[in-house]
């Protein structure tokens, strides 16, 4: 099965396709935009159906730079750290 091109980075495409490992993992995936995140994050869901999806994070790419503040924020909320 392959995520549509818009979904999600060809990188984690090619990953979670080639992996059965996150059956009853939790997944919270987290990337960069320039137009909003889309469908990644329900990408993730519908291409790990055995595996739980928790919140994920998506940041303008302009706005990585100086994102610190709100991932270190997220990742608290996500039991990270």
């Amino acid at each position: 099965m392959r995520l549509p091109a818009d979904t999600a980075a060809k990188s984690a495409c090619t990953f979670l396709g080639q992996t059965r490992l996150l059956t009853g993992k939790t997944i919270h995936p987290f990337c960069t935009y320039a137009m909003g995140p889309g469908s990644v994050f329900d990408g993730y869901k519908s291409f790990c159906p055995d595996a739980a999806v928790g919140k994920g994070l998506g940041v303008r790419g302009e706005d990585a730079q100086s994102s610190a503040g709100q991932i270190g924020t997220w990742l608290p909320a996500i039991g990270v750290i």
